[in-house]
């Protein structure tokens, strides 16, 4: 994906469009960047040094950043709203509170966003202060801080008006149907000619075409209930408290469509179950940690209790082997296609991502009788009224 280069005095000019007291301190790219741009933005407040995000969009990503940043508008009001109607402590750390624009800004309805004159679009909100962002799950409990704190953002946005009818930012952004044609595309067209190189790797997601229809067709008969999601649920984006582990805030809310909590749940366990990184290669080392799954399993149901359907909860063992069958093959056909798509650090790159999310995947289809009876335990263990048939 494109970025850009952007001097001090260029990043000072986008913050005067803001509506932000203080001096233009100085401002830092943070993050990996794998999509948007994003600085941390410092500014001197009457002698206090006072810490800002500030994001540039990326439109090649989401076509429509204006309806997106609707979506953004909507959420984080309705989020607001209701921590304030609760009396919720920390508001300000619970959710975004996106900066508006100054009044001179032409053609800006929400005043949420400022489009530059190359239009690019652009946000900023306060830092959230006195949290750990995580890249990697190293406890346990940091696993179920995140499922609760995910479950809990799914629960708050069942009340959102119109909430179903969000602006797809990316739409069919988790349809396995889609994602398995878009490898079949690639294998065809061979066009970086790399398909001698993976064969093995495209075999292994043939085979398990017959899996992939699953979730996809119960939401298609309607037996899975269609909920707002967030869609991007690693471990990073969401903030745990650094005094009392809770997961406080969850970030990064453009994927924020409706879809299938089995999502997020998936996502999730892509993430935080496997014991190595993503792109390890060393693919004889990787497993999905089991504890880690039942920490997960707590912190979800424990914050869902009993306002889940039952084949919603009757899908959570495959739902972190779903999501990783649709993100491995992303990385695949990516690959094929010779790195259009994600940020890569060598040739090899997505292929070594594909294999590790391989292994993983072998690893899970091996422990699939002990994810299902975590998932019973926990029932047991929280007096949940789910009596499920595998």
């Amino acid at each position: 994906m494109k970025k850009f280069r952007y001097e001090q005095a260029a990043l000072q000019n986008v913050v005067e469009h803001f509506h932000i007291y203080g001096e233009f301190i100085e401002t830092h790219l943070i993050g990996p960047g794998n999509i948007n741009q994003t600085f941390l933005l410092i500014m001197d407040q009457a002698g206090n040094h006072v810490r800002y995000v500030l994001q540039r969009i990326n439109a090649e990503v989401f076509r429509r950043p204006g309806e997106l940043m609707n979506n953004y508008v909507r959420i984080t009001e309705h989020l607001y709203r209701k921590y304030k109607a609760q009396n919720a402590l920390d508001i300000s750390r619970r959710c975004i509170q996106l900066i508006h624009t100054r009044h001179d800004c032409p053609n800006q309805a929400l005043k949420a966003y400022w489009i530059d004159p190359q239009g690019g679009y652009w946000r900023c909100y306060p830092m959230i202060e006195r949290v750990l962002s995580l890249e990697k799950v190293t406890h346990s409990k940091h696993a179920q801080a995140a499922a609760a704190a995910f479950a809990r953002f799914q629960k708050d946005l069942c009340d959102l008006e119109g909430g179903l009818d969000l602006h797809p930012s990316i739409p069919r952004f988790h349809d396995i149907l889609l994602r398995y044609s878009q490898l079949e595309e690639a294998v065809a067209a061979d066009t970086a000619q790399r398909k001698a190189s993976c064969l093995k790797e495209i075999q292994f997601y043939q085979q398990r075409k017959t899996l992939y229809s699953t979730i996809e067709k119960l939401r298609a008969q309607g037996r899975l209930p269609t909920r707002l999601c967030h869609n991007d649920t690693k471990i990073n984006n969401i903030l745990i408290d650094e005094h009392s582990g809770e997961g406080i805030a969850v970030i990064d809310l453009d994927t924020v469509m409706p879809g299938s909590i089995l999502y997020d749940f998936g996502d999730l366990g892509r993430t935080s179950l496997s014991n190595s990184t993503e792109d390890e290669t060393d693919t004889t080392r990787i497993f999905a940690r089991m504890e880690y799954f039942k920490a997960m399993i707590r912190g979800f149901l424990g914050e869902w209790q009993d306002s889940l359907s039952e084949i919603e909860v009757r899908q959570l063992a495959f739902a972190p082997r779903f999501m990783t069958l649709i993100i491995g093959m992303r990385f695949l056909t990516d690959y094929l296609n010779g790195d259009v798509y994600f940020q890569t650090h060598s040739a090899q790159h997505n292929l070594e991502r594909t294999r590790s999310h391989m292994a993983l995947i072998d690893s899970m289809e091996s422990r699939e009788p002990d994810m299902q009876q975590i998932v019973k335990e926990v029932i047991a263990e929280l007096n949940l009224p789910y009596s499920l048939q595998f």
